[in-house]
């Protein structure tokens, strides 16, 4: 019995010692990759191109600091939460707002810049600058935000004899005189879940008001941390119910699919397929950003997604680019602001298809122009319901699938 013991503890020592070894060099990994290089600026969850179009500003203030900046890209694939050991190496980060920014604010942000740095930028921003607790620090800059348009095509609105679009009755107004002419008269892509659930809460938003968008976000929040996950109870808790935050939303496409507005082909759509490549379907639901990476359409204009709410109780679905200091520094500072200068806001802009969050730019054309109005007129906007929880590929792959369970 004695020996049979020491055998046991001898093995848990073992199991212990192997642990520890497989941490020490994992440490000595990390340092080795990252643990020399002094100016590491990292980036997670944002477009290829639009981290090439970032890394040219920030290339520009390294030449004028003589400092050799040093990029890292993070794995979009897996939570930030179990990258921050190598995040942490990084003088700074590129997050998308929802999840990412508050993980970067919890496990990464230990202090931030003097706000005194940026106090007087705040009133000509359209996204907030997010504060320390104290208001005496700046713990995220937001660079550039996207937007969730309703896309048209204007010949075809004018054939039913509005000029514009104010109400939900006008959209259905419009997609009844579009059924039949395309594979489906209203689009978005269907076949992405982070997209599906942005929409599903940009629409409740718009019918509801934020506080149904609120809940919603609340409940994936603690439902993607259940284990083990499941997809059927969650969207049951956010769609099922009468009172469900989501109800009224899921309700009207499934409608739209009754009426014959939705064809098969949104709910495999993805914004890379040819159907959004080559054209826009005749109404379309599609972020700012992947709108002006299509190219100029011409007879499509878009808005806002449209309620009978006044605009200071809108809250729209946009996106925001924040950059979050790891190790705030003056040098990093002037990096930030680099970003805060309207000619720069409006290259970016150019390159990525997002919006400037500065409010003095000029030579924005109109599309660019009213994104910038609605957004500086309208409550804080939100960063889309896809983005406020982690959730992993599979994960939302369920997710999606139960989404349009309850549409078709």
């Amino acid at each position: 019995m004695i020996f049979f013991v020491f055998l046991k503890s001898r093995k848990i020592l073992c199991a212990v010692c192997g642990i520890l070894l497989a941490c020490l060099i994992g440490a000595v990994a990390v340092h080795a990759l990252y643990g020399d290089k002094k100016n590491i600026i990292a980036f997670y969850r944002i477009e290829r191109e639009d981290v090439l179009a970032l890394q040219k500003i920030v290339k520009k203030v390294g030449e004028r600091q003589n400092v050799c900046y040093e990029f890292l890209t993070l794995d979009p694939a897996q939570s930030l939460v179990l990258q921050k050991n190598i995040a942490r190496h990084a003088k700074m980060i590129f997050v998308p707002s929802g999840f990412a920014l508050e993980t970067a604010l919890d496990e990464l942000c230990d202090s931030g810049f003097n706000a005194k740095s940026f106090i007087s930028d705040s009133d000509s921003m359209i996204a907030p600058l997010i504060y320390s607790e104290s208001g005496k620090k700046v713990e995220a800059v937001p660079v550039l935000s996207d937007f969730l348009l309703l896309e048209f095509n204007l010949a075809s609105l004018l054939k039913t004899g509005n000029h514009s679009i104010n109400s939900w009755k006008d959209v259905e107004m419009l997609a009844s005189s579009l059924r039949g002419s395309s594979k489906s008269a209203v689009g978005f892509a269907g076949g992405d879940g982070v997209f599906l659930l942005d929409l599903l809460g940009a629409i409740a938003e718009s019918i509801d008001g934020v506080e149904v968008y609120e809940r919603a976000a609340k409940i994936l929040k603690a439902q993607a941390s259940v284990t083990p996950f499941s997809a059927e109870k969650l969207i049951a808790s956010l769609a099922d119910a009468e009172d469900a935050p989501l109800k009224s939303a899921v309700d009207m496409l499934k409608k739209w699919r009754k009426s014959g507005f939705i064809g098969d082909p949104v709910f495999e759509t993805k914004i890379s397929d040819s159907s959004y490549n080559e054209k826009l379907f005749p109404l379309s639901f599609i972020s700012l950003s992947d709108r002006r990476k299509l190219g100029t359409i011409s007879d499509f204009s878009s808005i806002y997604l449209p309620s009978k709410l006044t605009a200071p109780s809108r809250h729209f679905a946009a996106q925001a680019v924040y950059a979050v200091p790891i190790q705030p520094s003056s040098r990093i500072c002037e990096v930030v602001r680099e970003f805060m200068i309207a000619k720069n806001q409006e290259e970016l802009s150019a390159s990525t298809g997002f919006a400037p969050i500065v409010k003095n730019c000029q030579n924005m054309d109109r599309q660019i122009d009213d994104v910038c109005y609605w957004l500086s007129s309208t409550g804080k906007q939100n960063c889309g319901l896809g983005r406020e929880a982690y959730f992993s590929n599979a994960q939302l792959e369920s997710v999606r699938a139960e989404i349009l369970k309850r549409i078709k």
